[in-house]
């Protein structure tokens, strides 16, 4: 059978036993227990914050600037409190990634004139294709 609360809380030796299994010191407990309501409501007025810059930052923001952008404007908020309210309120932030330009010859880059070194070209050797391209001449 489980404790519900009232049963723990009417066995006196319950809480301390819990804090030496748990490998802290009852008084640890009893502050965090009574601290306990106080970084719930916290967390709860920092949510709209969050949320407000998040938008601002088009969903780009992550957890850390967001962090920093509350800070500079005068709110206490840690990086873990943050990420927590991210994740509650299914906040993900996209990070702009550049676009790799063409590694391979685009005929919309170049015209006809343009002469494709690698077209054509039968590897037959190991390293055969390690070469680096002087104007228009292969050097190995």
């Amino acid at each position: 059978m489980i404790p519900t609360g009232a049963q723990v809380e009417e066995e006196p030796y319950a809480k301390p036993r819990w804090a030496k299994a748990l490998g802290v010191s009852t008084s640890g407990y009893y502050s965090w227990l009574q601290e306990r309501d106080s970084r719930i409501n916290r967390k709860d007025e920092l949510r709209p914050f969050v949320i407000q810059v998040f938008k601002e930052g088009r969903g780009v923001y992550g957890a850390e600037r967001i962090c920093g952008i509350l800070r500079s404007r005068g709110i206490r908020a840690s990086f873990t409190v943050v990420s927590n309210v991210m994740k509650e309120e299914k906040l993900a932030s996209r990070h702009m990634r550049r676009k790799q330009r063409s590694l391979t010859d685009s005929s919309a880059a170049r015209d006809d004139s343009y002469k494709n070194l690698v077209r054509g070209l039968e590897i037959t050797e190991r390293f055969q294709g390690e070469f680096v391209i002087i104007s228009d001449e292969m050097v190995r």
